[in-house]
């Protein structure tokens, strides 16, 4: 009895024994044998594999927050039980302070009331919170349903003072009745009355089922056509980077020094940076910049050994670009076993600032050269026989900018810049002319490499420029851009549609330089350097590592999803970088902690591979695309004269992938929206909703209450969490949420 209400105790049911959890199926036939009886209650923690069953039940539904010495009681009991049933439970769930469920879940809810004092001062948001659930509801209710109630016990109260709005809510307090309404009628969940005994502050809305839910703004839709194809994501659209800055390379992936047993004793490799990046399955890392390269000289100058060679012997040298000493003790060499080491493919940006066209040769000969050659035998001297083949070789790094060799923000984070000394800049027309005799020459020594030339964002006239004179010697054309939210949500989660429309540009860039020259060939996209970066939050000079929260998780997955959609123009995409530096991970001398860019990261990467396809959002009202402020500004003024359905800034961002053994359909859904949630209708090949797919899917969300939760060094508070839900032709993503869903093909009869 909990309220003298008779209760369906669902621990037992979910958990054995063993505290081992019971297979869904059985627990939810278990459940429908108890919903026969007189009166029961579900528990919240248990409503996604309960709502079918219960819900068409129903006569009363309540959201409730129960006070403290109601859920202490429970609390309390759960951990007792475990405590006699499990071995080792007693101390480490209940008695141990650190670990103890019963400290963390008081903690919690103090954080909880902080948080509530912080939503119910945001301009009605504790209404929309609360119609968000009316509208789950609504997609589950029965003929019997008679009234939705929502709880709250007095601590709440303050806060629900001022909700006045609501034509059909009342407020009712203790004894003192309900004015305006009628008596609430028992229920066979809960007895509203009985609630009174623990002085519950109660909003109760009265619930017309035979009207249709006026309260739901018409919400956009999703349509894939799995023989819509864009073409194959190219694994190595999750490749990495890394530079000679901050804290990527020494302290990063790089700590011989460690005293903590982090390393390996004969590299000097963080095992734990190689265990985290793993994870990413990264085909294709970077290296050694950035603006680094531009003053680096790779086996140092008059042929002297700078990052080759024995260690001893490498000098110090001062670093231009981030006006720091550079110890020489990590280079080529050590680059290439470390890639080795992760099981991923080294790409190596030349020098076109300080460095010639004679050392770039020289650096290809040593990685790749097989021949009795000087470089070649050089390279076996240093105890590698074998070449490298190192194939991917990139034409200088962002040699239009006039930081190279000191930094500054660039244009290339769509934020202001300002004039500096620079260590290689050129002018289009000089660069192009440059990058041409490079190409041809390294062709000549290894026309197996492939070739990257410098690009800046896509959509300038450098590009223009550079690609019509490039496009005969090249394989790929290097694109940057970093995105800044200036402390607004929204303008973090929609700068990336800059880059969409930035790619469609450097399409018919390609397609416009392939036409004059009349060539035929393949020529795609490098998207080398990417991510959410704010240099006034993270300066360059100062390392740049970047704290990330949940927004910035967000535009990460908005990001991704651009590159699915544009599969088949992008096949190489760097996130900038992969240690500690505006990076997914971040390092201490004992250990690290994901970001929270780091899971969006982890499920495209692991689950978004196979074919891309061409999916349609519909966008049936106002309400479902932003029409903000946005960074850089041509986003918004796209939008106002964007036609509704092709509009770049919908809340609902969608990329889709056929599996490569064509037996399911993954869906990158993504609500860039602050507030609001919305139940997405999803139609496959033109069927309805659930057509052609099982009802079981696997769902991967990433998501938190807060936008500012991150995370740190023993908590993380944003990480993806896998569940399995029924689907029925619709899925309600949540506020501020991004989330796979993996729907499993039904087999043909």
């Amino acid at each position: 009895m909990l309220c003298q209400v008779p209760v369906v105790h669902l621990d037992p049911i979910f958990w054995n024994q063993e505290w081992v959890r019971t297979p869904t199926k059985m627990a939810q036939e278990i459940v429908r044998q108890h919903a026969d009886q007189e009166t029961w209650v579900i528990d919240g923690n248990q409503w996604v594999p309960l709502k079918d069953i219960t819900y068409p039940r129903a006569t009363d539904i309540i959201w409730i927050d129960p006070p403290f010495h109601v859920w202490l009681y429970r609390l309390l009991s759960r951990a007792i039980y475990k405590s006699f049933t499990i071995r080792g439970s007693l101390y480490r769930d209940f008695l141990n302070p650190k670990t103890s469920i019963i400290v963390q879940a008081y903690r919690l809810r103090k954080k909880k009331m902080e948080n509530w004092n912080r939503m119910m001062s945001n301009d009605n948001r504790w209404q929309r919170q609360a119609l968000e659930w009316l509208r789950a509801v609504d997609a589950f209710h029965s003929e019997n349903l008679r009234s939705v109630q929502v709880l709250f016990a007095p601590s709440m109260a303050a806060h629900l003072e001022d909700i006045t709005s609501w034509d059909t809510s009342l407020i009712a307090r203790g004894g003192q009745g309900w004015a305006g309404a009628a008596e609430p009628t028992p229920s066979k969940i809960w007895h509203a009355a009985r609630m009174r005994a623990f002085e519950f502050v109660a909003l109760q809305v009265p619930y017309n089922v035979s009207k249709p839910n006026t309260m739901t703004t018409p919400a956009p839709a999703v349509h894939i056509d799995p023989a819509r194809i864009i073409d194959e994501v190219d694994p190595r659209i999750y490749s990495g980077f890394t530079e000679h800055m901050g804290r990527c390379i020494y302290g990063g992936l790089y700590d011989p020094d460690n005293q903590h047993g982090l390393v390996d004793p004969m590299t000097g490799f963080r095992t734990d940076v190689i265990d985290a990046l793993r994870e990413l399955n990264i085909p294709l890392v970077r290296y050694p910049g950035g603006n680094f390269v531009s003053s680096y000289r790779w086996q140092g100058a008059s042929f002297q050994n700078h990052g080759i060679g024995p260690k001893e012997l490498r000098p110090r040298r001062p670093e231009l670009a981030w006006l720091t000493e550079e110890s020489n003790q990590f280079g080529t060499d050590e680059f290439i076993q470390w890639c080795r080491t992760l099981g991923t493919e080294p790409y190596i940006c030349l020098n076109m600032g300080s460095g010639t066209l004679e050392d770039a040769l020289a650096w290809v000969e040593y990685c790749n050269s097989s021949a009795n050659t000087y470089w070649a035998n050089l390279r076996r001297k240093n105890g590698h026989e074998e070449a490298y083949n190192v194939k991917y070789w990139s034409l200088g790094n962002e040699v239009w900018g006039p930081w190279q060799g000191n930094y500054f923000p660039s244009p290339s984070t769509l934020a202001p810049s300002r004039s500096l000394p620079s260590v290689g800049q050129m002018e289009s027309q000089d660069y192009a002319k440059k990058a041409y005799q490079w190409a041809k020459a390294l062709k000549l020594l290894d026309p197996n490499i492939k070739l990257i030339s410098c690009g800046e964002t896509g959509f300038s006239d450098w590009d223009r420029v550079t690609l019509r004179k490039l496009a005969p010697v090249v394989d790929f054309h290097s694109v940057h851009l970093y995105t800044v939210s200036e402390g607004k949500h929204a303008v973090n989660v929609m700068g990336p549609a800059a880059a969409e429309k930035g790619l469609e540009i450097t399409r018919a860039l390609i397609d416009l330089a392939k036409i004059e020259g009349g060539l035929c060939k393949e020529l795609t996209v490098c998207f080398d350097e990417w991510n959410v970066w704010d240099p006034v939050r993270a300066p360059g000079e100062k390392g740049a590592e970047e704290h990330y929260d949940l927004s910035d998780a967000l535009a990460v997955a908005a990001w991704l999803n651009v590159f699915v959609r544009k599969a088949d123009i992008v096949k190489i995409a760097c996130i900038a970088q992969s240690v500690n530096v505006i990076s997914p991970i971040i390092t201490s001398p004992t250990g690290l902690f994901r970001q929270t860019t780091y899971y969006p990261l982890h499920l495209f990467a692991n689950l978004m591979q196979g074919t891309s396809l061409d999916v349609f959002v519909s966008a049936p009202s106002p309400s479902t695309f932003y029409t903000g402020p946005t960074v850089p500004k041509f986003v918004q003024d796209l939008t106002k004269h964007t036609p509704d359905a092709a509009k770049l800034t919908k809340y609902v961002d969608v990329s889709a992938v056929l599996s490569r053994d064509g037996r399911e359909i993954r869906v990158a859904l993504l609500n860039r929206h602050e507030e609001e949630s919305f139940v997405v209708p999803i139609w496959f090949a033109g069927g309805s909703g659930s057509a052609g797919v099982e009802e079981e899917v696997r769902v991967y969300e990433v998501w938190s209450e807060n936008l500012r939760d991150g995370n740190t060094f023993g908590e993380e508070r944003v990480r993806s969490v896998e569940r399995v839900v029924r689907f029925e032709g619709s899925y309600e993503i949540k506020r501020h949420s991004f989330q796979v869903l993996v729907f499993k093909l039904k087999e043909e009869e």
